[in-house]
């Protein structure tokens, strides 16, 4: 039986050559989806894990907390989580005294992704041990006999202790608040103080107030100039046409900028907020598709994207029922139906 003969080098070469032309294509295919999908917005491909529950709205946006391909600096974190931060019981300046340096090497405590590290979700975003307490507080088993049978990773447990704000089992705290009842005897949402009339108020009539290039006659219109007449703008003699627009300037929606032009405050804390994060972003606006929690189905009054009317009826301008009935206008979890029962 004749074997057969043996390939030749040229043919070898010729295989290998076609071989590497086509992993080269197919690198280059991937190199070039990647970078469409990078452009594109399209940017959770390259996450390494599941973001957190606060932060998977803004997982096209890595640069609001990644600097290019360095890690991520506190400033990231607390630029977002001020009110959070506000009473701080384990501040960064805490840990810059030189006598916590051993400890520093069990535990940086100087780094917010030391305890919350991104891309896990975790119960309240705590991606580090349960016993982290330990390193520093090692001997409060010795020091208290009331923590004597307690196990180091029972601190957090039953809400005995917040990390940064661990005011609700500060003796000093307490004292002040002693005889206090443990809840209020109703609750009440914050009144905002109503705007003074503005300055050229003198100089605009009713008629100029109600100016409406479309049907003035119309039910619908009729309806919203008499929430409108009972508002903070009809007080403050802000009419149609400074929201809307006039002439061939005239919107039947205005942008959410021309909200901004009167409320800066309020702008500036919704986009530092889960709602409009994005928005401030330069992203798309937040729409309850994106949510991981329940929402009622599309159609049931749910807002197509979250601005500033998708909370405040824009022409009652009730901040009573923005801060209730508007969250239940999308929110169906069981903690909202609770609520609204």
């Amino acid at each position: 039986m004749s074997k057969g003969k043996p390939a030749s080098k040229k043919g070898v070469r010729n295989g290998s050559r076609s071989v590497g032309i086509q992993v080269a294509l197919v690198m280059l295919l991937l190199a070039g989806w990647l970078g469409y999908r990078f452009s594109a917005d399209q940017k959770q491909v390259f996450l390494p894990g599941t973001t957190s529950d606060g932060h998977h709205v803004l997982e096209e946006a890595c640069g609001a907390c990644h600097g290019g391909f360095e890690e991520v600096l506190n400033e990231s974190c607390t630029d977002c989580h001020q009110m959070e931060l506000a009473v701080d019981t384990h501040p960064v300046s805490t840990f810059l005294d030189p006598r916590w340096a051993a400890d520093l090497k069990l535990l940086d405590a100087r780094r917010c992704v030391t305890c919350h590290g991104e891309h896990h979700v975790v119960p309240r975003g705590v991606t580090v041990a349960a016993s982290h307490c330990f390193p520093c507080h090692d001997d409060v088993v010795e020091k208290r006999a009331t923590h004597a049978d307690l196990e180091p990773a029972s601190c957090a447990d039953a809400g005995c202790h917040n990390y940064h704000d661990n005011r609700a089992l500060s003796p000093a705290f307490l004292e002040r608040r002693e005889g206090q009842p443990d809840l209020l005897p109703g609750w009440a949402v914050p009144a905002l103080a109503a705007p003074g009339p503005r300055a050229d108020a003198a100089l605009v009539t009713d008629t100029e107030l109600r100016r409406w290039p479309g049907d003035a006659g119309s039910s619908a219109v009729a309806a919203e100039e008499q929430a409108w007449a009972a508002s903070a703008h009809a007080a403050a003699r802000v009419g149609c046409g400074d929201c809307h627009g006039e002439g061939v300037d005239f919107q039947v929606r205005p942008a959410m900028k021309v909200c901004g032009t009167c409320h800066e405050p309020q702008e500036g804390s919704f986009f530092a907020g889960k709602h409009g994060a994005r928005t401030g972003l330069g992203l798309s606006p937040l729409t309850p598709a994106l949510a991981r929690r329940p929402m009622k189905p599309p159609g049931e009054g749910q807002p197509e994207a979250l601005s500033c009317g998708a909370c405040h009826e824009v022409h009652r301008v009730d901040t009573r029922q923005a801060a209730t009935e508007a969250c239940l206008g999308c929110h169906d979890d069981a903690h909202s139906r609770t609520f609204a029962g």
